[in-house]
Formats: C-alpha cells, sequence, structure tokens
C-alpha cells in the first residue's frame, strides 16, 4: 500500500500526465519516476532512490527550492512543460499531512522570471485557428499584460506569426496541414496542441466577457469582426475571438493569476502595417544577422540605443511593423527630430532614461505576488524622473505633446511606495528589512521586541563564561534544537546545576537553561509574528500599486517612446510613388567596416518611370548589399 505522500504525488501526477512534476517537500522540489529520470538527464544531476513505504523503492531526483529559476530555465530550453507543486500549509502546523497543490504551470509562452526572459523583446504566447482562407490570431505578453487579436487571410498568417516571434503557439490537436503549412513557411517555435473545444466560439467569447467583466466585446473592436458560419443560416464569432478565448483558458490552467494582470484585449489589422514574410525578415536580417544568426549583426543592434527595456521591446515592434500611415509617420519625425536639434535636451533625457526600470515587466510581477522589494523600489525611483523628463518635452502643443500627455506625475504611486518600503531593502520579504521604519507601528514593536532579545542572547556567551568560570563555552543555534550552550567534555565538571542537557555530541554536551529558553521564545515568537505582518504590507502595498495599473503601465510606454536613435538624416515622405535616394549607406554593414570605407550610393525608383534597375557586377562586388541597403532605408523610414 502506498504511503501518504506517495498517494498524494500520485493523486496530482495523474492531473498532469505530460508535464514534469516538481513536487516540493522542506528546502527541496523533488521529481519521482520518469519526471526523476528525465530531469537527472537533462539538467545533468544525481539520479537516487527513495523508499515510499511497504518496500516500494521509486527512481528519485530533487532540486533546492531557491534554484529553481536556473533550472527551470534549462527544463523549459529542453522543450518540457513544468508543473510547480508547493506546500499550502506550514508543515508544522499540519496535523496529518502537509497540503500540496499545483500552483502554476510553465510553458515558454508563460514565463514570468525575469533571468529567463530577455529584456528587450516581448514574450509571446499566441493562438492560432483557420477556417477556409480566413485566420484568427490572438496573442498575450504575461510579463506586460498586452492582449492582442487581429482577423486576416489564412495566407498572411505565417508573416504575421514571423513578426510576433512567439515564444509558443497553441493550435487545436486536428490543425496539422495548417501547422505543417506554417512550418513549411518558416515559422518555427513550439507548438502547444489543445482540445479543439478551446477553440469553441460560444464558449471562447463567454470567456473573454467574464475575464473583463462586460456584456459586450464592442468595446474592445472585436465584436464586429468578419463572422464564420458553417451551413446556411449559421452563425458563429470571429476567428479572432475564438483564438482570444483559447488563450484565456489555456492561461487559466496553467496560471490563472496572470488572467487578472490582462488589461483589456486590443483589436489590430494588419493592413496598416507594411508586410514581411519570413524569408524577407531573415534575408533583410533585421534582428539576426549572419550565417548564425548573430543579433551583433543585425538591423535592430546598429539601431537600438535604447535606455529603458520598454523602450527597446516598443523599437523591436516598430521596426518588425513598419507603419504606412503617412500622418502618424510624419509625426514621429517630428518628434524625433525635436530631439535631434538640441544635444543637451536629448543628453538629459538619456541621462533620466538610465534611471527608469522595466516598470510595465515590475508591475505584473507585482500583482501576481513575485515581485521583489528591489523591483518596487526601483518603480519609484523610475517613476521620480517623470517631472524632469516632462520638463525637457517641452510645450504641450510642441512636436512632442502627444507624449508630454501620456507621461502622468503617478504622485500617488511614488508616495505610496516611498512611505512603505526602505530605500535599501534587504533579505526577504518577512525577515524585518523591507517595510520601512515608521510605516507600522506594531511592525517597528516587534523589531524591537525582537532585537532586544537577540541582544541579550549575543551577550549570553561572555556572562556565562564568566559566571561558569569556562573559557570555552559556546553558544549557538539550530533550527532543530534553536539556542544552546555547548560545553566540550573537558569542563563538563564545571556545569552549573541550571543547566538542562540538550544534546550530546562526540566531544560535548549541549545545555539550555530557563531563561535561554524564555528569550528564544521571544525570539521566535517575535519573528514568526513579524514575518507575517511584514508579508501581508508588503503584499497590501503591491496590491495598491495594482490598482493605479492605468496610470502606471501609461507611463511606462510614454517613457519608452521617449528612446533616441541614430542621427540619420530625416526622409522626406509622400505618396508620390516614387523613391530617391542620395549617398544611401547600408546602415549595419557601414557599422562592421573601417571609417569611410563604406561608398554612399544613389537609387532612384519610380512606378512611373523607372520601375526596373539593371544591377550588374562580379561575385563578391556587393549586389545584395545594395539590395538589401534600400530595402532596409525604406523599412527605418517606415
Amino acid at each position: 500500500m502506498a504511503s501518504p505522500v506517495r498517494k498524494q504525488y500520485l493523486d496530482v501526477k495523474r492531473r498532469y500526465p505530460d508535464a514534469i512534476l516538481l513536487f516540493r517537500m522542506g528546502d527541496f522540489y523533488e521529481t519521482f519516476d520518469e519526471d526523476a529520470k528525465v530531469l537527472a538527464r537533462d539538467v545533468e544531476i544525481v539520479l537516487t532512490q527513495r523508499d515510499m513505504g511497504e518496500g516500494e523503492v521509486v527512481p528519485l531526483a530533487g532540486i533546492p527550492y531557491h534554484a529553481l529559476e536556473g533550472y527551470l530555465g534549462r527544463l523549459i530550453r529542453k522543450g518540457h512543460k513544468v508543473a510547480i507543486c508547493e506546500q499550502l500549509t506550514e508543515p508544522s502546523k499540519a496535523r496529518k499531512i502537509v497540503e500540496r497543490d499545483v500552483v502554476r504551470v510553465v510553458t515558454p509562452g508563460t514565463i514570468i522570471e525575469p533571468s529567463l526572459l530577455e529584456q528587450g523583446a516581448n514574450n509571446y504566447l499566441a493562438a492560432v485557428l483557420v477556417y477556409g482562407d480566413e485566420a484568427g490570431i490572438a496573442y498575450v505578453d504575461v510579463t506586460t499584460g498586452e492582449f492582442a487579436v487581429a482577423q486576416m487571410g489564412a495566407d498572411q498568417l505565417a508573416q504575421e506569426l514571423a513578426r510576433l516571434a512567439p515564444t509558443e503557439i497553441i493550435a487545436p490537436k486536428d490543425a496539422e496541414d495548417m501547422l505543417a503549412s506554417l512550418e513549411a513557411q518558416g515559422v518555427r517555435t513550439q507548438v502547444t496542441p489543445v482540445d479543439r473545444k478551446a477553440f469553441a466560439p460560444a464558449d471562447a467569447r463567454q470567456r473573454l466577457l467574464d475575464l473583463f467583466k462586460v456584456v459586450t466585446l464592442e468595446a474592445f473592436g472585436c465584436e464586429s469582426l468578419t463572422v464564420i458560419g458553417g451551413d446556411p443560416g449559421s452563425f458563429a464569432p470571429a476567428l479572432a475571438t475564438a483564438a482570444a478565448g483559447a488563450i484565456v483558458d489555456y492561461l487559466g490552467q496553467m496560471n490563472r493569476p496572470a488572467l487578472g494582470q490582462l488589461q483589456g484585449l486590443h483589436t489590430y489589422t494588419t493592413d496598416a502595417f507594411m508586410a514581411m514574410d519570413p524569408q524577407s525578415r531573415r534575408n533583410l536580417e533585421l534582428f539576426e544577422g549572419g550565417r548564425w544568426g548573430s543579433k551583433e549583426h543585425s538591423l535592430l543592434s546598429v539601431l537600438d540605443l535604447t535606455r529603458t527595456p520598454m523602450g527597446a521591446r516598443l523599437l523591436r515592434r516598430w521596426l518588425g511593423q513598419p507603419l504606412m500611415d503617412l500622418a502618424e509617420l510624419t509625426r514621429r519625425q517630428n518628434g524625433i527630430g525635436w530631439l535631434v536639434e538640441s544635444t543637451l535636451r536629448r543628453k538629459q533625457l538619456q541621462d533620466a532614461l538610465a534611471n527608469v526600470s522595466d516598470m510595465e515587466r515590475t508591475l505584473h510581477r507585482a500583482g501576481l505576488n513575485v515581485a521583489h522589494p528591489r523591483e518596487i523600489v526601483g518603480m519609484r525611483r523610475s517613476l521620480e524622473q517623470v517631472p524632469s523628463m516632462k520638463a525637457q518635452l517641452g510645450e504641450a502643443d510642441g512636436p512632442l505633446g502627444w507624449l508630454d500627455a501620456d507621461m502622468l506625475l503617478c504622485a500617488e504611486a511614488v508616495e505610496l511606495i516611498a512611505g512603505a518600503i526602505a530605500d535599501d531593502p534587504q533579505g526577504d520579504v518577512g525577515q524585518g528589512g523591507v517595510v520601512r521604519p515608521g510605516f507600522s507601528p506594531e511592525l517597528d514593536e516587534l523589531r524591537e521586541e525582537a532585537q532586544n532579545a537577540r541582544s541579550y542572547i549575543a551577550g549570553l556567551e561572555r556572562r556565562e563564561r564568566e559566571r561558569t568560570g569556562i573559557p570555552t563555552l559556546k553558544v549557538g543555534y539550530n533550527r532543530v534544537f534553536g539556542y544552546y550552550l555547548e560545553v566540550t567534555t573537558a569542563q563538563l565538571a564545571k556545569v552549573p546545576d541550571d543547566y538542562v542537557r540538550r544534546q550530546t555530541l562526540t566531544n560535548g554536551e549541549r545545555y539550555y537553561t530557563p531563561e535561554v529558553k524564555e528569550y528564544e521564545n521571544r525570539v521566535l515568537n517575535a519573528m514568526e509574528r513579524m514575518e507575517a505582518l511584514e508579508t501581508d504590507l508588503y503584499r497590501q502595498a503591491c496590491r495598491q500599486l495594482v490598482d493605479m495599473t492605468a496610470p502606471i503601465s501609461r507611463t511606462a510606454r510614454a517613457l519608452a517612446e521617449a528612446a533616441v536613435r541614430y542621427q540619420y538624416i530625416c526622409p522626406q515622405l509622400d505618396e508620390s510613388g516614387a523613391m530617391d535616394i542620395k549617398d544611401g549607406r547600408h546602415p549595419v554593414v557601414e557599422r562592421h567596416v573601417p571609417p569611410g570605407a563604406f561608398v554612399p550610393n544613389d537609387t532612384y525608383l519610380s512606378t512611373d518611370d523607372a520601375q526596373l534597375v539593371v544591377l550588374t557586377g562580379p561575385n563578391m562586388a556587393g549586389k545584395s548589399t545594395y539590395i538589401r541597403q534600400v530595402a532596409l532605408l525604406v523599412l527605418m523610414a517606415q
């Protein structure tokens, strides 16, 4: 008969058969059976075994709980899904067996750990659905709360996925033909097949209504998207809505708290941007350059002078989604031109941006109760830069007035963090060094009580040596026995009558006294109460910050758009159908040759009188460089 722990493990594992189950037992996450063999093999740790009672011996492999992120990253990169099963009750308070359950399932598209994410890139989870010649796509970044949908022709799906570069795609299990087609077109990412029921139109729409607590999706722009029908007279919501509902269903299973961090649903159309197929993106080396896909030789590496992770992600989106709206392009140009005019103005903005942290991701980690106190302090310091940046952006009706309007002071958030969190928080939440002294009189009292008890114990060794005449007496502490007085065998004759034996050692004895026990209880009780109170205060502050998501997120996006790029000459944009480039330079090549080695060149093309250029020259003369240069300059202009 299986032991209670073994039965508990098997019950949980039965619900997550396709995931590696990390089962929390004290200071370790343990894996058993086949999971243990896979873990040992893929992260290169020792495979052992454990007696689970009644003579049942099973394979075992474990990792320290504090080292989870490192091992988690290695497992995800190997293509595994990982279910994290935590202890939900304190072992010391459990009557029979510690209650455990899965709190989160980690997949490539649901990662939230900063060390596993690329700061300058979004981590998208996408859902796709194809019906005839139509396709729906939805994508979400759980680290920033971005959630968007679009409906398009099925022939456009591959190029849109190439733009998004999601780390994970969910699709119906029976969509083999669609997935094969995408792979043939160069879309290569991890695909997670899910039950087609997740895409059921009516249920998918209802999930969205329930999530955002609305009665219609009209405000999100996807209620009236093109609808699909099977038999004559049948009706179903848009493919895009079905894909979005499938994402909600998937996140509900993998990491339900993340759903609460989604700020809304944005509907977009690919018609507003220049289309680029996966092959063109690779050939133009927008994000990866050279034969081995090095980021060092890409267009992004040349243009990315951004000072914040948010700005880096925005620039990547702009490069991957060239704009075709002439009015918006002109607005961007005017803003950049205004910054280029003043070196001092630009330098002051850059200095301020250098002190801005990744507020988007910090805000969402706060909503999931996983933000580190230093991240929260970083958010405060970021928001403190806003007044000086607003002052640098000039008048409200100037070239960047639209940006100034989006940068909100968020004074309430700054005041909350400054009042609640220490400037230099020490240790983990619950150890007493995170909440600012003076914020909570009750917490201050507990800190003082614990400190006084510690001070008494700190002087105990000196006092007891003087009282007993034992010069080698030591005071120590461990988690099993608490505080103790240690005496070597040679000095046992001098042990006073009020010493009570606690533990026998090879070369001595450990004791306690009623007085030591009293102060130990004071320290431990104060620490336990302090841990609970500080944790509660910190989470309460995080919840208040999350309530301010809208203004903080709006400001975070505005700060990203203030990033400055290279001082290239501003192109004149019109809709004439002609392209006239004078002294054009390949932006990447000229950065990797000696100064002055690249020879500028001209290009003239027109839909009226110059639709074709005959380009000749020997091998390695630079013909392909010239062709790519023209395409990249057009893309940069957009």
